[in-house]
Parts: C-alpha cells; structure tokens; sequence
C-alpha cells in the first residue's frame, strides 16, 4: 500500500522521498553493507512513479528489457506483452546505475521486502508518514486508466521536443540560404520536406 502512495505524492513531494533515500542509503545495510547501489534504488522508484509500473515487474527486468533508441521498455512474460514509454526522468539515474552493474547478476540484484522496507524508512527519515497517510487508495479499475494517461504525457512531451527540434532546423537551413550558402532549389525543398512533419506532426517517418 505504501508504494501505490508513493506513486501518487506530488513531484516536488517525490523529490524530497529521494533525496533521504539516498541519504538513508548507507546505512540501509543487509549483512553489513547496501544491498544495492543507491542509484539503483532511485531507479526502481522512478519506474514506479514515472512509468507507473509495479515492483514485482520492475524486479523482473533485465538489460536487454531497455530499448533506449526507440525509448521504450519492452516488458513480456506468459501473461502479456507490452511497450512503456521510457520517461526522460530516468535517463540520467539509469546511465550513472548502468556503469556499475554486473551483467552476469540480476539488474536490480534485491527483493521486494528491502525494497519495501527501505521505502518505509525514507519515509520516515523525511518525515512524510502524515502525507502518505493522507493519501487515499486508487480504485484498482483506475490503474490501467493511469498507465494509459502516464504513457500519453509522456508521448506528447516526446513529441513536442520533436517539434522544437524542426523548427531549429528550419531557422538553420533559412538563414543558409539568406547567407546565400544554399540555392533557392535546395532551400525550396528542404522547406517542403519539413512542411510535412508540420502539417502531420504524429505521423511516423521513416
């Protein structure tokens, strides 16, 4: 229940969850020592809070799970198969984790009572337990509801850095051509190239 919570704090609330992770982190030992890197541990939160995803799937993922060109996580098993969205929020923790695992040992090498565990006394460290207790459940039929608006936030911000992206590129080649380092020829189909990513902005291209 504490975990369903946390994926419902507000950002700047999810941020202060993190920072007394991470600082819990050293002393958060099993035998002796961390049981995982504290990035690793940001990383499973952040799946569940910006992808929405639960802890028993996230402890089943693996390298090859993280399609990072096409941004996506690929997750499949008896049950289903389906594609989530990697949130931009994660690339910076999941590059700076990825360095040091070991590709012979489980991607996140903990289970799901440290996990649980360790988010409890986060939370306490921080002083939350008031805010998490505020916090009311989500109905079960919302959660699928959740994952699908989570996915499509997360498409239009793609889409709109895809956006500004043409819009640099059309200011480029315009001024290439005021700079007379193009001909009207090129610059005219450069511009009726770009038109079509304008005017169909969701379409794919090859």
């Amino acid at each position: 229940m504490v975990l369903e919570k946390i994926k419902q704090l507000p950002l700047q609330e999810f941020d202060k969850f993190l920072f007394w992770l991470i600082r819990l982190h050293p002393f958060h030992t099993d035998f002796g020592k961390p049981t995982m890197r504290a990035d690793g541990f940001v990383l499973i939160f952040k799946l569940m809070y910006f992808c929405r995803l639960e802890l028993s799937s996230i402890l089943e993922l693996k390298l090859q799970n993280f399609d990072l060109q096409n941004k996506l996580i690929r997750i499949s098993n008896d049950k289903y198969q389906k594609s989530i969205i990697f949130h931009e929020k994660l690339f910076s923790t999941f590059n700076s984790y990825l360095k040091h695992i070991d590709n012979n040992k489980k991607f996140f090498p903990v289970s799901q009572s440290t996990v649980r565990k360790y988010a409890k006394d986060a939370i306490s460290f921080a002083g939350m337990n008031k805010t998490i207790q505020e916090i009311k459940k989500l109905p079960q039929k919302n959660t699928k509801l959740n994952e699908i608006l989570t996915n499509i936030k997360n498409l239009n911000t793609m889409i709109d850095k895809q956006y500004s992206l043409l819009c640099k590129i059309a200011v480029y080649v315009t001024k290439l051509y005021q700079d007379g380092e193009i001909n009207k020829d090129t610059f005219n189909k450069f511009d009726e190239f770009l038109k079509s990513y304008y005017d169909n902005p969701y379409d794919g291209k090859d």
